[in-house]
């Protein structure tokens, strides 16, 4: 098993960094606790020598294990849809996305609704956001990325862009604090291992190791406890599932089985 955590939001260069990864493997077990930070953008997962002082509330804990991984589960809540569910609140765009809630915490309206060209083009933008694996080669990613000053990747959705650019700075400091609370929920003592030990219950049931899968859990700070299975190698769940350990377990649990 392996679970890493990513620094907080950088409002001066608009860096965001956070993925938990979660590794099966397969013998004895070695604990080593670091610490992880980014450097430039885009942004790239990469290791290196911080002062936790200047850190205190961001860990990455990795549990090392020999021998050849049996399974890969990666939990993250990606800022990039973070601000996006931002921007759809603020504008009051009617997206065809009627499946996804509201923002938590509730994201005000500026007043009045967004344009329907503007919807339209938030939509499309969320399709590509939502299929694009972060953990991808760069530069596959980027057209998802919003990027100041002047947000070229928007450059054919002009309406969506102009909200972009009027709300950006708003939407960051408001991911910013679920990214914290995201790393809060990851790093809390009472979940520790959680998914480990859901896969092993799972293999004790079916009485052998679990075959070699890869599943992506990507988190969105939307209302409710919810899991949304996009294909088999990818859930989607709100920040609400992922904070109730028990739920959590009980949604995830038939995903694992159709995978072990």
């Amino acid at each position: 098993m392996r679970v890493t955590g990513g620094l907080p939001f950088d409002l001066r260069q608009f860096l965001t960094a956070d993925a938990t990864a979660l590794e099966g493997e397969q013998s004895a077990v070695d604990l080593e606790v670091a610490s992880e930070q980014v450097q430039g953008w885009p942004w790239r997962p990469q290791p290196c020598r911080c002062d936790d002082a200047d850190f205190p509330e961001i860990k990455a804990v990795r549990v090392r294990q020999a021998g050849q991984a049996s399974w890969l589960m990666s939990i993250d809540e990606p800022q990039n849809l973070a601000l996006g569910v931002f921007i759809r609140d603020v504008a009051a765009l009617s997206s065809v996305h009627t499946w996804l809630p509201a923002a938590a915490p509730v994201v005000r309206s500026t007043g009045g609704g967004g344009s329907p060209a503007a919807a339209r083009q938030w939509d499309a933008w969320w399709d590509q956001a939502l299929a694009v694996d972060p953990y991808a080669p760069w530069p596959k990613v980027t057209t998802s990325w919003w990027t100041p000053p002047d947000f070229g990747s928007l450059d054919a959705a002009p309406q969506l862009q102009a909200l972009v650019r009027r709300h950006f700075l708003a939407a960051v400091r408001w991911s910013e604090d679920r990214k914290r609370e995201h790393i809060a929920v990851m790093t809390d003592p009472g979940r520790s291992a959680n998914e480990t030990r859901l896969v092993a219950d799972l293999e004790r049931a079916c009485g052998r190791r679990a075959a070699p899968f890869n599943l992506r859990v990507t988190e969105i700070p939307v209302a409710g406890r919810e899991l949304w299975h996009l294909h088999p190698g990818h859930v989607v769940v709100t920040a609400g599932l992922l904070g109730d350990p028990g739920e959590y377990r009980r949604r995830l649990t038939p995903v694992l089985q159709a995978l072990l």
